[in-house]
């Protein structure tokens, strides 16, 4: 590269195609400009916007594959947040070529960020490509990383032609939590694992332990590879047992019944397992066997507590007469959230409040702390006329901001408490944050370049080296840059939920509000839909294919699209006025179906409106409340829960006053419109 070219770059200018001779002058000027770049490893060091414009033109070097210029760039703008981010592109291009020392000390230098990880993995790849063993030997491996520790342990033994007794004992302890996992491991654990099956340090008692890994994960190839493998006969019959649990439960469990069961077999967890199995196809079946076994086998509190709340469970869910008996006989430190939950349904269903009030009281004190069983005692207590019990219970409730504190105002006519607390954020605190965390700098410029991957592993590298109120202040910090979700996220982090401008941001607020009044339904409701569907994570694809702000699933972009004469192409659907438009359209679409229901038009955009309808006709003339609660669908019933209260919040947000939850059934006459099959659920 020639002199001009090179103090071209260095200046951030884009270079052009011909070179034209320069003037004199224009040599000393260029010259003059660029002495910083070239002796203090300074380029436009004061000015952030020269910096920006530099960085951008390395952006176009790194895609066009102009190596040398990159490193020209990374040396250019010494002092930049991302002039670090430069190096690593190239050293990772041309890793080959550089020297060890290069690539260890820019390892070392930032080994707590995605850089020095992503290259130290690379590094470590390209010893073993290369058969570097000994480099490799004396290298840190992550400990996540199982594959690159079995080449590590192989390359010991290539580098090694007999080990000693020490040297064995050593290779055994560092390989067992490798070999102790109930998956395939990658093949390069194969020579590590044969070497000490030769060596005949892989004892019965290690092998059993990883058949039984094995099994409980559900890889039955590996526990039949396994099974061959016990020297002992005995162990191999049961071994073939254990292999049959995870199809065949109920089989398994009445053939042992009558068996001896040996105690290195570890009888007590392969049968808990088996019946836990079987309670998913039949929990009848598998209250037999437990109460079977139970008078053969000593079972820990633990296996009989959460094995007695499986079969509880799956007898609820299978709709089985003795479901409700079995649910409330399961003491407090047997229930978990999914047995509470069903036995609260089920006596809801009933509407048996004195029963409903026994159980709650039944409950673990951290169970019964929570917003959704301290409502439903205080709605118990007012069904039996305890007004006074009842009383008291909604007063304490309506104090916080939450879905049952908001349904206990309503109920004691008062305002919701909203407990919004403003986090403190200057200048100076930004600073200080940069210089506690400096990657979160870092993560500014990749998010200012739209480079979000690179700037959400910045960021959580930078909020791993804050304390608890460090990342309260960092969240107002993403907040400042307009990064909504990543603001979300760090105040969730930080365990702190009162700053509403943080937490509940108007992200957007031109497309949302003209969209809204477009299709006539309210700002505030599609701010709690977007909230609670993406947090304003405009690229986000759900598992099961939702999209964008919105998360539109394929088949209503389509359809609304068509709706409103809007033409877009698939990768469209990420533009947030795009899928804002789209995604207000079903909304109105929903309302109109619902005749104006906000509660079921939200169950529908989650669980899908075929779906909502089937659960309201079925539930006509129950209080709203218990409708909400006696939805089917966990995510549902959640999701109805939380929009509605972030609608609520977005009114405060807006500026309005805020209405009650409306959680509205629809008008008589509920007019029938063409089905949209709009469901992200996956229960």
């Amino acid at each position: 590269m020639d002199t001009m070219k090179k103090i071209t770059l260095l200046l951030g200018f884009s270079a052009p195609k011909s070179w034209s001779k320069p003037t004199n002058w224009q040599i000393i000027q260029l010259l003059l400009l660029s002495c910083g770049a070239f002796y203090n490893s300074h380029l436009l060091a004061a000015d952030l916007h020269g910096q920006r414009g530099a960085f951008q033109q390395a952006l176009q070097a790194q895609a066009r594959e102009d190596w040398e210029s990159v490193r020209y760039y990374a040396n250019a703008l010494a002092g930049y947040p991302l002039s670090s981010y430069l190096h690593y592109r190239y050293l990772q291009a041309k890793l080959p070529e550089r020297p060890p020392t290069e690539i260890k000390a820019f390892i070392q230098q930032h080994q707590h960020n995605f850089m020095g990880k992503e290259l130290n993995y690379a590094w470590l790849h390209h010893l073993v490509r290369n058969e570097d063993w000994q480099a490799l030997e004396q290298s840190r491996i992550p400990a996540s990383s199982q594959r690159l520790r079995c080449y590590q342990l192989a390359g010991r033994l290539v580098q090694t032609t007999e080990l000693n007794a020490t040297q064995e004992a050593d290779l055994l302890n560092l390989s067992k939590d490798l070999w102790l996992v109930g998956k395939s491991q990658h093949k390069a654990c194969d020579p590590v694992f044969a070497y000490l099956d030769e060596q005949g340090l892989l004892s019965d008692d290690l092998i059993w332990q990883r058949l039984i890994l094995s099994i409980e994960a559900g890889k039955t190839g590996l526990a039949s590879y396994l099974g061959k493998k016990l020297s002992d006969d005995d162990r191999q019959r049961w071994a073939a047992h254990w292999q049959r649990l995870p199809s065949d439960p109920h089989s398994v469990l009445k053939k042992i019944s009558r068996k001896r069961i040996p105690v290195y077999v570890d009888a007590q967890r392969m049968i808990s397992y088996g019946i836990q199995r079987l309670a998913r196809k039949n929990a009848d079946k598998a209250a037999g066997h437990w109460q079977h076994f139970q008078t053969k086998i000593h079972f820990s509190p633990e296996q009989k507590q959460s094995t007695a709340a499986k079969i509880a469970v799956h007898s609820a869910l299978q709709e089985r007469p003795s479901a409700l008996d079995r649910l409330q006989k399961l003491d407090s430190a047997a229930h978990n959230k999914s047995s509470a939950q069903l036995l609260l349904q089920m006596l809801l269903e009933k509407a048996d409040w004195r029963a409903l009030s026994k159980a709650i009281q039944g409950l673990s004190q951290s169970a019964q702390q929570r917003p959704k069983f301290r409502y439903w005692l205080a709605r118990s207590f007012a069904a039996q006329g305890q007004n006074k019990q009842a009383q008291s219970l909604f007063e304490r409730l309506a104090k916080e901001r939450d879905f049952y504190g908001f349904l206990a105002a309503e109920r004691l006519n008062l305002p919701y408490t909203l407990n919004h607390k403003a986090t403190h954020f200057n200048p100076s605190v930004e600073r200080e944050l940069y210089r506690l965390a400096p990657d979160l700098e870092m993560a500014r410029e990749f998010y200012h370049f739209d480079l979000l991957k690179a700037a959400k592993l910045s960021w959580e590298s930078g909020l791993s080296q804050l304390n608890q109120s460090q990342k309260l202040q960092a969240s107002a910090l993403a907040r400042s840059w307009n990064w909504y979700d990543q603001g979300i996220i760090t105040a969730a982090k930080a365990k702190s939920y009162n700053d509403l401008e943080v937490r509940f941001p108007l992200a957007h607020y031109e497309l949302i509000a003209k969209a809204a009044q477009d299709q006539q339904v309210d700002a505030a409701w599609v701010y709690g839909i977007i909230r609670r569907e993406s947090a304003f994570m405009r690229t986000v694809t759900s598992r099961v294919g939702a999209r964008g702000l919105m998360q539109l699933m394929p088949g209503t972009q389509a359809l609304m699209a068509k709706k409103i004469g809007l033409d877009i192409k698939d990768k469209e659907i990420f533009d947030s006025y795009t899928n804002i438009r789209l995604g207000t359209a079903y909304l109105k679409h929903l309302l109109d179906k619902f005749a104006g229901s906000y509660l079921l038009a939200t169950a529908g955009y989650n669980a899908g409106p075929g779906r909502a309808q089937r659960w309201w006709k079925a539930r006509p003339n129950i209080s709203v409340d218990r409708w909400v609660e006696l939805i089917p669908y966990k995510e549902t019933r959640r999701y109805v829960k939380q929009v509605m209260i972030y609608t609520a919040i977005y009114e405060r947000q807006l500026g309005r006053k805020i209405s009650p939850l409306r959680l509205n059934f629809p008008a008589p006459k509920l007019q029938a419109t063409p089905e949209l099959a709009h469901s992200k659920t996956t229960n």
